[in-house]
């Protein structure tokens, strides 16, 4: 499943069409798009908002259930804030704890998570998350990391340790480009790659 606001919703879209044409993933793969609008890691990391039942809707429809989610990929973001760094990475990181939580109570099967940072927000014509806070979200995801690494027991997935509250965590994708100015491997973000919003 994918787990997470807009962009994971239009993210997901590109995977899964990549996924259906690949001979190599295993035919017997289900892959539920959970991106819904306006879900931000705020809204999430309630366990009764509204989306977790939407999610769990959309997995019925495809004919399977709770207990078989094992993996998923979580792209969220903070809504737009006054806070600077690092208190809002921090904030995202507190959301996205708690959401992970929410997520392994519903899917007691879900053993790992791959969790990736917002894209370039350089273009965006609204407060959705535009620059710096996009670049800087990913520190709350790697706090979010290496406290699991570390051993603390609020994000554990290992049974022999205690009771497991969380899937395993790991870096997905990193998306994250700055604008034109190329990445090592060459990856850049154009204007015309987005939304008229400049953020989806």
């Amino acid at each position: 499943v994918g787990i997470g606001a807009s962009n994971t919703f239009a993210q997901w879209g590109s995977f899964e069409a990549l996924a259906s044409g690949d001979p190599l993933v295993n035919p017997i793969l289900v892959l539920v798009n959970g991106g819904q609008g306006g879900q931000s890691a705020e809204v999430i990391s309630d366990p009764g908002a509204q989306y977790w039942n939407n999610l769990e809707h959309r997995i019925s429809l495809h004919g399977i259930s709770n207990e078989q989610v094992q993996v998923a990929w979580f792209l969220e973001a903070a809504k737009a804030t006054n806070l600077t760094f690092p208190e809002h990475s921090m904030e995202l990181r507190r959301h996205a704890s708690e959401a992970l939580k929410i997520a392994k109570s519903r899917f007691p099967n879900l053993a790992l998570v791959y969790i990736s940072s917002r894209v370039y927000g350089g273009y965006a014509t609204s407060t959705l998350h535009p620059e710096p806070l996009a670049f800087e979200s990913a520190f709350g995801f790697k706090w979010l990391i290496e406290s699991q690494i570390e051993g603390d027991p609020e994000l554990n997935f290992d049974p022999t340790q205690g009771p497991v509250t969380v899937p395993w965590i790991s870096w997905g994708p990193y998306t994250w480009a700055d604008g034109l100015r190329a990445r090592s491997d060459g990856w850049v973000w154009e204007c015309d790659d987005f939304a008229s919003d400049g953020t989806h």
